[in-house]
């Protein structure tokens, strides 16, 4: 089992968390009312904070406010997140340059009609 870093015990520990996920270069956390928090590499805007700078400390996806998040999964310089209605969201490599690391919904409305979550 890997341990955690002391950030991510006082996390879990003040903001419920039911789920947590590490990747190679970010971590990603749910808590139990399906807010998205991240932490770690951000070259690649990989931790959805609209940017693509490093984030030391859990931090919440702001663009997922309003989305309750039911499960994350983190790639190398990626990460996605599914809603509880279903909607994927994608930020990172492969998302395209203009993201800006902002998540990328697929699958909310028809094809043609994804886009970022304020859409």
């Amino acid at each position: 089992k890997m341990k955690r870093h002391p950030e991510e015990e006082k996390m879990v520990a003040t903001l419920d968390v039911s789920i947590l996920r590490r990747g190679v270069s970010l971590s990603l956390a749910v808590t139990s009312k399906g807010e998205v928090y991240s932490w770690g590499q951000g070259n690649m805007g990989q931790l959805g904070h609209g940017n693509t700078e490093e984030c030391h400390t859990p931090t919440a996806i702001a663009a997922m406010g309003g989305h309750s998040v039911v499960q994350v999964a983190c790639g190398w310089q990626r990460s996605m997140m599914l809603t509880a209605d279903g909607v994927a969201f994608w930020c990172g490599l492969g998302t395209g340059p203009w993201m800006q690391g902002a998540p990328m919904a697929y699958g909310a409305g028809p094809p043609g009609s994804w886009g970022k979550p304020d859409q």
